[in-house]
């Protein structure tokens, strides 16, 4: 009957009490069995869910003197020298091999060599103590010791009953496991299928938290493979997070990813547990469904402490056709004295599909598909606030003025884009003023002689000669046409414009155009003289 621990490192071994002898080991405590004390606290996380067992032990005893050391009573200081000794072995035990990643096997072990022997494969020695001696032992008759050990891994057998001693859910060795989910919402807005003549939606944004402190996982012999503590940690972390998609899908595991005692499932788009419960709006299956967009990943790790924690977050969006948020002014200009006009501006934010995984996005293209669908609902957005504002007239299917701008970078793409309700008679002009002058159209104007008379101070004399002017009719026809009908000037729709208002009977008196083929700017300019 013994108590032996062997650090994994050194491979050393230290024998405590149970033996008269310390032969084949690498030094220890020699005396009676000792006592031992083992308590077994199960790990779990705030909800319940089984992680580990942490067994804390206490080998006390009385070491007394090796029958190999020096005992002569008669020499002075002889048998102290000796519990001295037995003192420094335990104190100094394995300490040439620090750092030994501070765990081994300890195995408490019956007499007679029986089979049911206490085995942890990972016990870490915490603490040695030497009590103060007594006086009845005055520091020369024995020694007494207590060794403190920490284990999470059982391996002890027990033939009696066929125990394993091996729990389940222990494939990643944790001291601690957390996950949360925050859903909350977005001042960022989206039309559906990207019309905004369309309902408005709202977006929001789902958090997702996973963190775990590890513990050192060993094999037989030494620290495993992917033993560090912040490793295990780590590993259990990555089987908790979720890809764009699969915020969507049900959790139907607990947080060891164990099925049997978890009765329910859990929808992170939704937050509830599949029954709606009108807590948050149904985001997974509603009149739009939603998808996580914009994936984005936080991670720490403390590797002294052993801990690794994964902070992700999404902006959840419509899963189907948008695939980006819309911000829309529109606004309405009346001068009264031409015509009213009709603004739209649009700011147009993609959204990133890619997970956070990948060092790519695709938030510039998503943009871009959103833009293509808002460019083409402009007018309809326009004619229903012209309609709402309470103009009369009708609102022209013509931009008059369109600017762009992007930016690859952010996934940003601006739109502006204006109409009015001016009336237009030329084909393919963007605007067009029409000013006719009439002169002397009532025949009122009277001919006069004009006769200086010297020396009559009070100025000519005038004398009404019964007659008028002619009449006129001036009319200037000025258009600006669009990009691509510049080629030619519109002469004959011009023309066409101004025959309208020739007088019967009306004789050409001038007649001077001009025509900027660069700026499609044209100007006609007419003159009619009757009777």
């Amino acid at each position: 009957m013994a108590v032996v621990y062997k650090p994994h490192k050194s491979a050393k071994t230290l024998l405590i009490g149970g033996q008269s002898v310390t032969t084949s080991t690498d030094g220890g405590l020699v005396g009676p069995f000792p006592t031992f004390s083992i308590n077994r606290e199960d790990i779990s996380t705030g909800d319940g869910t089984y992680i580990g067992t942490k067994f804390s032990i206490e080998i006390t005893g009385t070491a007394t003197l090796n029958v190999n050391d020096e005992q002569d009573i008669t020499a002075a200081g002889s048998r102290q020298n000796a519990v001295m000794g037995a003192a420094l072995t335990a104190l100094q035990f394995d300490r040439d091999s620090f750092p030994t990643q501070g765990t081994g096997s300890l195995e408490i072990s019956p007499y007679g060599g029986k089979e049911n022997i206490i085995r942890f494969s990972d016990a870490r020695l915490l603490s040695i103590s030497l009590p103060e001696q007594t006086e009845e032992e005055a520091g020369v008759q024995y020694l007494q010791y207590t060794f403190s050990f920490e284990a999470y891994k059982d391996a002890s057998d027990n033939n009696s009953n066929g125990s394993t001693g091996t729990p389940a859910n222990t494939t990643y060795k944790l001291s601690s496991a957390e996950e949360s989910w925050e859903l909350s919402e977005n001042d960022q807005k989206f039309f559906q299928s990207n019309d905004p003549t369309q309902n408005v939606y709202k977006t929001y944004t789902l958090t997702h938290t996973v963190s775990a402190t590890g513990l050192k996982k060993y094999n037989s012999s030494n620290i495993a493979t992917d033993g560090e503590a912040w490793r295990q940690a780590q590993k259990w972390v990555k089987t908790r997070l979720k890809s764009p998609s699969e915020v969507r899908n049900p959790i139907t595991t607990d947080l060891m990813n164990d099925s049997e005692y978890w009765s329910t499932t859990f929808i992170p788009v939704n937050m509830d547990g599949g029954t709606r419960e009108a807590i948050t709006p149904d985001l997974r299956s509603g009149s739009v469904g939603y998808k996580g967009y914009n994936h984005v990943r936080s991670v720490s790790s403390d590797l002294g402490a052993g801990s690794y924690s994964v902070t992700e977050t999404w902006v959840l969006c419509d899963q189907s056709t948008v695939k980006a948020t819309h911000d829309i002014e529109v606004s309405i200009e009346d001068d009264k004295s031409q015509f009213v006009s009709v603004s739209i501006s649009a700011t147009i934010q993609g959204l990133n599909s890619n997970a956070a995984d990948s060092n790519t996005q695709d938030s510039y293209a998503n943009a871009k598909l959103a833009y293509e669908t808002i460019k083409s609902k402009t007018y309809s957005l326009a004619t229903a606030a012209y309609a709402a504002f309470g103009a009369s007239g009708t609102l022209r299917n013509k931009r008059i003025t369109e600017s762009y701008g992007e930016n690859k970078i952010s996934g940003t793409i601006t739109y502006s884009v204006s109409y009015n309700d001016d009336e237009i008679s030329l084909p393919n002009a963007i605007s067009e003023n029409l000013t006719v002058n009439y002169d002397n159209t009532e025949g009122l104007n009277q001919v006069t002689a004009k006769i200086p008379i010297i020396g009559k101070e009070d100025g000519p004399v005038i004398q009404k000669m019964n007659t008028t002017t002619i009449k006129t009719v001036s009319v200037t026809f000025d258009a600006v046409m669009e990009k691509g009908y510049r080629s030619s000037p519109p002469t004959a729709a011009a023309g066409t414009a101004v025959d309208e208002y020739k007088p019967d009977g009306g004789i050409q008196q001038s007649k001077t155009e001009s025509w900027s083929p660069k700026t499609g700017s044209y100007n006609l300019q007419i003159s009619w003289e009757y009777i």
